[in-house]
């Protein structure tokens, strides 16, 4: 069990719930399982994310329970709730009465008493989310998870984190949200910002995208970079570097569009890189 690191935490109740966070959400609420939770985002209007979360529906009585960057407790909320007004739904901030974990693999931890448990592979791989309630003799001793491990989780993995690859000018494709179906929906209803999220689908192509590398050659140095071809021209910049128990190195970056389809050896000052498939 890793506990994570404090969370922004909602319960959302009321018999217009799913139907008002289906108009709000890229991810198609309606479709995520009892005592599961599915990765999403929200938007802007103009198609830019707002905040990323996981949306989690309770197997008892159905309530939905969100979490989502530390950060975003007080914007993310204020947005979910903006265009909240006859519709019967309420949301319940209940950071700090909760502490989440996680735990890999296919076998499901028994709830805490007064907890909840949820199927989601948030690092990419099965797992299960634990909301320990506070304060509770259950909850782990440890702290939270170390975040170079997190880092090396999500870096293999392809996760974008909020405030380093995902920021107030992102896009949904840019951080490939659609791939998998991970948290990206082209099928349900009218969403806030879907027109921007459909004209790029139907152009098919953002002008950067989120992608995984690894270090070839060069110094060992985990300072985020530009990223530039042999000749010199700017093919995109790393995000984040974290190096691995098999001696490598690997990274988050975003790469141009002109890149993508046949990247080029990068480099970044002394070090180089490649992009991994």
């Amino acid at each position: 069990m890793m506990p994570l690191p404090p969370r922004a935490l909602w319960r959302v109740t009321g018999a217009d719930r799913v139907r008002y966070l289906n108009g709000q959400t890229t991810q198609d609420v309606s479709r995520i399982a009892p005592g599961a939770a599915a990765y999403g985002a929200v938007l802007t209007g103009k198609g830019k994310i707002v905040g990323d979360l996981f949306l989690a529906v309770a197997a008892a009585d159905g309530a939905l329970h969100l979490d989502a960057a530390l950060s975003l407790r007080d914007s993310l909320r204020d947005r979910l709730e903006q265009f909240l007004i006859a519709d019967d739904a309420a949301i319940e901030d209940v950071t700090g009465a909760f502490a989440l974990a996680h735990v890999t693999g296919d076998a499901a931890p028994v709830p805490p008493e007064g907890g909840l448990v949820f199927r989601n592979a948030r690092f990419g791989v099965p797992g299960f989310d634990v909301w320990l309630p506070q304060p509770a003799a259950s909850t782990p001793a440890a702290g939270p998870i170390d975040d170079a491990l997190l880092a090396r989780l999500e870096i293999e993995h392809g996760i974008a984190r909020w405030g380093v690859e995902i920021d107030a000018e992102t896009l949904p494709q840019e951080i490939a949200l659609e791939e998998g179906n991970r948290g990206l929906s082209y099928e349900k209803g009218c969403y806030v910002g879907q027109e921007t999220v459909a004209r790029i689908r139907s152009l098919g192509h953002v002008n950067r995208r989120l992608v995984r590398l690894e270090q070839t050659a060069g110094p060992a140095d985990l300072v985020p970079a530009p990223l530039l071809t042999s000749d010199g021209e700017e093919a995109g910049r790393l995000t984040r570097l974290a190096p691995f128990p098999d001696g490598t190195t690997r990274a988050l970056g975003f790469l141009k569009r002109k890149f993508l389809e046949t990247p080029p050896e990068l480099r970044a000052g002394e070090r180089r890189f490649r992009v991994l498939a």
